[in-house]
């Protein structure tokens, strides 16, 4: 099994008679991020604080005042409630012998004094099972981790962005990335948007929360999101009724909440479309076009070519299918949208090489099938006319 990550919150006692080695062991304990740290000079105090708190970790002093060292370990290891804590012997170079009884006494590591950083970090983190680092490791350690769950990020954000919401593959990438690159509030919100769309609100709501405490903001876009969400959805409905006037209304309170929502122009455009609004319809779909392109926009570019195309818009409908394609080239759905463009514009032979790519990629796409076999006649009677 791969180590722990480490916790610099446990809480852990430092036992030690000297000053000058107590001054030491907690520089060595700052440096690699321990917060909880509580300190005792003599074998009474220990006890009690034995007694009182349950610590992940003693580091124990050969030489402490008032009560042996040895009786305290043995009053650690005897107790039912701090038995099982573990227990690091420090000891002075005269006092090996010690040192090597308090491990027969069930001590599970030992430190010569003054304890040095290098000794440290092998001997805690071997009696840890814990990857102990200093601060500038730690920091490093995480920007490292954050870089890697990046991609798996948006691996994640691509997946739920897929027209068939692919919610368990999203799921396994942003739970991969915590795994990764530690608590995350873009992962977090993704969750939240997967157990949302599983109907799993008390689980939703525990993620949105986890991104609110690491970034504020972050929980404050994902909650506009949501509003603009839900006028969206309110647009479609209308969109299916037929109702364009207010679908219109309603994606532009959209584009006033958030000028960069491109789902919203792609509403918009349908609106505009139904109302017949031909130029207006023709520049907000030029503008979802406008934004820079993406894997999560697919979806988005196949409603902006089924808009054009039927708005007789083909140059539009052709862009926005490449673009859906170069970053999705084997869905076949998508060669037998632009298909229907050509054909529509009777570029016969362009329209097969599309049909055949799209019977390539799925060769059970029955509709495909039927209109290749269509096409192909049509094609060669024009040929046939163009030779007369």
């Amino acid at each position: 099994m791969s180590p722990k990550p480490f916790d610099p919150k446990m809480l852990l006692l430092v036992a030690e008679g000297q000053r000058i080695h107590m001054l030491k062991i907690l520089n060595v304990l700052a440096k690699f991020e321990f917060e909880n740290v509580a300190s005792v000079s003599d074998g009474e105090e220990a006890l009690k604080e034995i007694q009182t708190n349950r610590f992940r970790l003693v580091l124990l002093g050969a030489n402490l005042k008032k009560e042996k060292s040895l009786k305290i370990l043995s009053s650690i290891l005897e107790d039912e409630d701090s038995a099982g804590t573990p227990v690091i012997f420090t000891y002075n170079p005269d006092e090996m012998e010690t040192a090597k009884t308090a491990l027969d006494r069930g001590a599970v590591g030992i430190l010569s004094k003054p304890v040095d950083e290098k000794m440290f970090r092998e001997v805690v983190s071997k009696v840890l099972d814990m990857n102990i680092a200093t601060k500038e490791e730690h920091k490093e350690e995480i920007e490292q981790g954050r870089k890697a769950a990046m991609p798996i990020i948006e691996r994640g954000k691509q997946l739920l962005a897929m027209a068939n919401h692919d919610l368990d593959g999203a799921a396994a990438a942003f739970e991969e990335a915590i795994r990764v690159g530690g608590d995350s509030a873009e992962a977090y919100i993704g969750l939240a948007e997967i157990y949302m769309a599983k109907g799993d609100t008390e689980s939703s709501e525990e993620a949105i929360r986890k991104a609110g405490q690491l970034d504020p903001e972050v929980f404050r876009v994902f909650h506009r999101k949501r509003e603009q969400d839900r006028l969206i959805e309110r647009g479609k409905r209308d969109i299916l009724k037929r109702r364009f006037a207010r679908a219109e209304a309603t994606f532009e309170k959209v584009i006033e909440l958030n000028e960069n929502n491109v789902e919203a122009y792609v509403g918009l455009a349908e609106a505009e479309a139904g109302l017949r609004e031909t130029l207006a319809a023709r520049k907000a779909m030029q503008k979802a076009l406008s934004f820079e392109p993406n894997a999560e926009m697919i979806p988005l570019y196949d409603r902006i070519g089924i808009i054009a195309t039927r708005s007789k818009e083909y140059g539009i409908a052709m862009e926005a299918y490449d673009r859906a394609l170069s970053f999705e080239p084997q869905n076949a759905s998508l060669y037998y949208n632009k298909s229907l463009v050509l054909l529509l514009q009777k570029i016969f032979d362009e329209a097969l090489i599309l049909l055949d790519k799209a019977i390539e990629i799925n060769p059970d796409f029955t509709e495909a099938k039927l209109t290749q076999e269509k096409v192909a006649k049509w094609a060669q009677a024009a040929r046939v006319k163009n030779s007369a």
